[in-house]
C-alpha cells in the first residue's frame, strides 16, 4: 500500500525547516501555484510537469514535486525569478539552471 500524496506532503511540511537549496543553501518552502506554473512553462517537455514544488524562500528557484516526493536535483531546478548577479548586482533573466 502506497501513502497518499496528502500524507507525503504533510510529512514534507514538517521537514521543510531542514531542507535547503542544494545550489545556494537557501531555505525552501512550498511553492505557490503561480511559481509552479512558471516552472512548468520553463520545462523542456521531456520531463513530466510538476504537480507542485518547493521554492527557495527568496522565490528564485523552484524544485518540482513528483508523485509526492520533492526532486532536489540541480537538473530538475528551474529559475523562476530574477536573481542578482553576484559580481555586478545586475539581474539575470529566469532560465533553467545549468
Amino acid at each position: 500500500m502506497t501513502p497518499s500524496k496528502g500524507i507525503l506532503q504533510s510529512e514534507l511540511a514538517g521537514a521543510l525547516s531542514l531542507l535547503r537549496c542544494p545550489q545556494t543553501g537557501v531555505a525552501l518552502r512550498l511553492a505557490t501555484p503561480e511559481e509552479t506554473r512558471r516552472a512548468a512553462a520553463a520545462h523542456s517537455g521531456e520531463e513530466p510537469v510538476p504537480e507542485g514544488g518547493l521554492a527557495t524562500v527568496d522565490g528564485c528557484i523552484h524544485y518540482p514535486i513528483r508523485e509526492g516526493f520533492p526532486i532536489l536535483l540541480l537538473d530538475a531546478a528551474v529559475r523562476i525569478a530574477d536573481v542578482p548577479e553576484p559580481r555586478t548586482g545586475l539581474p539575470r533573466p529566469p532560465a533553467r539552471l545549468q
